[in-house]
């Protein structure tokens, strides 16, 4: 063998081993919040003073080779749900609320694939106004309307339940978080159940992606040997 062809090899073998401990695959999975409550200002209790009409989050747990989560870091993002408050007959209570995740929050997947212990905040961008019109408002909150507005950061020390991770489609992940207003706060109890899973990449690509440009390089390294032959 020449020292070339051995330069070349050694290059690709050090490349697959640094590759395959960096790129950890990862699997992502969409949950579907549409089942979540939410309870804002007291009294008012959505589904059924109301609906929730949009509401997602994904998170990203590392896997083995075969595709099964394993503990370590996580991260969540894309957590968003948007609402619509509609009081009982006897009062008007109506409008919109939104909240949307800035940014990824990282955290820790537990032993037992049970629990996520965030490390780094929440940030939440808060944006919607409910009003009321009628004589028992009082009842539901201590002042209307009920204003989110901005950012806020939520703190890190929260566990999120965690299940079923290693069962496709059945994942679920749920936790109670606290959004300030303007009066008390929106308290979302939130569970969210697997919508999708994407593999990061799919098991085996960094293998292929490292053997295609092994490859390459032989091949280039004897249309070079022949050239200077």
């Amino acid at each position: 063998m020449s020292r070339a062809l051995a330069i070349v090899i050694a290059t690709f073998t050090a490349l697959w081993g640094a590759t395959s401990r960096a790129a950890t695959p990862r699997v992502e999975i969409e949950f579907d919040l549409a089942n979540s409550v939410v309870a804002a200002g007291g009294a008012i209790v959505i589904p059924p003073d109301g609906s929730i009409e949009s509401g997602t989050l994904r998170l990203s747990v590392p896997v083995t080779d075969e595709g099964d989560p394993i503990p370590g870091p996580v991260d969540i993002s894309e957590l968003s749900f948007s609402l619509t408050a509609e009081g009982p007959f006897y009062i008007k209570v109506t409008g919109p609320f939104a909240v949307v995740q800035q940014g990824i929050a990282t955290g820790t997947l537990s032993e037992a694939l049970d629990g996520v212990v965030l490390s780094s905040p929440l940030f939440l961008d808060r944006n919607g106004r409910i009003s009321c019109t009628g004589f028992f408002c009082w009842l539901f909150a201590d002042a209307f309307p009920l204003v989110l507005a901005g950012v806020e950061s939520l703190p890190a020390a929260a566990t999120w339940q965690v299940t079923d991770l290693r069962e496709l489609g059945s994942a679920t992940i749920s936790n109670t978080l606290a959004v300030t207003m303007n009066s008390g706060t929106a308290v979302f109890r939130m569970l969210g159940e697997e919508k999708r899973r994407t593999y990061v990449p799919e098991p085996g690509a960094t293998e292929m992606i490292t053997a295609g440009g092994l490859g390459l390089a032989l091949l280039g390294w004897r249309r070079k040997r022949s050239t200077c032959g």
